[in-house]
């Protein structure tokens, strides 16, 4: 069983059962346990709930609906708490939950699948957060070289040039 805390600190349990998958059938027309073929099922439930964290929540919905039943809590309001981070949280507990789940049930390939679905969102978050990180330090260097150029023009001709503007310039122009 995994666990999530939810933007107002309210911890949450996930425990996938077969009782779930079949609330998960009836409610989403989700079938979790139906055989996985990658060329042919490219929408397969375990797919969606890995790719699309809106579906995600819904699965998480119906996971936790008791304990939001017992907290008087609707499903708008359980989404809402759901912010960035707790729902972040929550998706990876959800993965997590799944995963184990389907090792146990001796299901091989749905475990693999939902590992290889984590393990590409995170590399992916990871590639992105370097990505801006390397965008972030060009920028700033193309802002200081604006700076600099900017300063010299204007010791130069007492003034700025049409071409070399400097930061503020720059940023007041956006």
């Amino acid at each position: 069983m995994h666990s999530f805390k939810d933007a107002k600190g309210d911890e949450w349990s996930i425990e996938i059962t077969f009782g779930t998958l079949k609330a998960l059938r009836c409610d989403l027309y989700a079938d979790f346990l139906k055989v996985f073929d990658r060329k042919t099922d490219d929408d397969h439930p375990l797919l969606r709930v890995c790719q699309d964290i809106v579906f995600a929540v819904d699965v998480l919905w119906v996971v936790c609906s008791k304990q939001a039943a017992d907290r008087s809590i609707d499903e708008e309001s359980f989404a809402f708490r759901l912010g960035a981070e707790a729902g972040y949280d929550a998706h990876q507990a959800l993965l997590a939950e799944f995963e184990d789940f389907f090792r146990r049930l001796k299901r091989p390939e749905l475990e693999k699948l939902v590992r290889t679905q984590a393990e590409m969102i995170a590399a992916g978050l990871e590639k992105m957060q370097e990505a801006v990180t390397v965008a972030a330090e060009m920028s700033r260097r193309e802002l200081a070289d604006l700076d600099v150029e900017a300063i010299m023009t204007r010791e130069r001709t007492g003034r700025t040039s049409g071409n070399s503007r400097g930061s503020s310039e720059l940023i007041s122009g956006i």
